[in-house]
């Protein structure tokens, strides 16, 4: 951070965000969190904060700080964003609206639990997914609660079935515990 001048990385970066309705507050709470996300030229971060609003996140919202923060990594977020609109068919809208998922695992996590329901809606097990909360922030053992023990007399069969979800995406390296 020391190898940064003030006036020509920090400042203008901050002078951006205020000028596209970033709240102050937003701003210094992002610099604490994530000092590296202003450390781009001032052309550079233009351009990622421009994207961050097409993308369709609000510049009033801290969620808006951590889209440019993670848009270095630009190919992750494209990667969840066609996982869950193109194959989950949730709105590209709802999902901006969900800042968690920023921070959570495309391989280990939203794919093969994503997968894994819909399957279960495929078998007519579910009916749909009514948000994205329960299914991608929960803990291992309230997912499993939630989606798997519940159907008893299924429930060594759709373990099998989410372990194979989760075995794919994660290369065979990931196992959930048995019944």
């Amino acid at each position: 951070m020391l190898l940064y001048d003030f006036d020509s990385y920090i400042l203008p970066d901050s002078n951006v965000l205020r000028q596209n309705g970033v709240p102050e507050l937003n701003i210094v709470k992002g610099f604490r969190r994530v000092p590296k996300t202003f450390f781009y030229t001032p052309i550079q971060f233009k351009e990622i904060v421009e994207k961050v609003k097409q993308m369709g996140f609000s510049p009033e919202r801290f969620t808006f700080i951590l889209a440019v923060t993670v848009l270095a990594s630009e190919g992750r977020i494209k990667a969840l964003m066609d996982f869950l609109v193109n194959v989950m068919g949730f709105k590209a809208s709802f999902v901006a609206k969900q800042p968690y998922l920023l921070g959570l695992s495309l391989e280990k996590r939203i794919v093969p639990r994503g997968l894994f329901v819909k399957d279960l809606i495929s078998k007519g097990l579910l009916a749909k997914v009514s948000g994205l909360t329960t299914l991608f922030a929960s803990s291992e053992k309230v997912f499993l609660q939630r989606f798997v023990y519940c159907y008893e007399e299924k429930a060594s069969e759709l373990l099998k079935l989410y372990n194979e979800k989760l075995n794919l995406a994660a290369g065979e390296k990931l196992k959930t515990p048995k019944l």
